[in-house]
């Protein structure tokens, strides 16, 4: 798995993105949450994480990656929800969710 140094080297912490839960876009910056409840901002896009990361991030709306072995539980298709392990609910967009849960039952 890719460290955080990897993709940004002027960074000044270093982690693995296996400890990553989920990366959430705010505006031109992202937030990635961390399994010990610690979150990180960073000056890049949701789409440029997208392309350098690949399986296990899946981006399931405009504005969410998420690690999908942090999946708690059952995806909800009915609802467009997944539940994460801290207990996070995050929605998946109808225009993705297609993809999203045909991925999901196979893992």
């Amino acid at each position: 798995m890719k460290t955080i140094k990897e993709l940004q080297p002027y960074a000044v912490i270093n982690f693995g993105f296996d400890q990553v839960m989920r990366i959430d876009a705010k505006e031109n910056y992202s937030m990635l949450t961390c399994e010990n409840g610690k979150q990180y901002i960073f000056a890049r896009t949701l789409k440029k994480y997208e392309k350098q990361l690949g399986f296990p991030f899946l981006r399931v709306n405009r504005s969410c990656l998420i690690n999908t072995n942090f999946i708690k539980g059952k995806p909800n298709e009915l609802k467009f929800t997944l539940k994460l392990k801290d207990g996070a609910r995050v929605s998946v967009s109808r225009r993705r969710s297609n993809a999203v849960f045909t991925i999901l039952k196979t893992i």
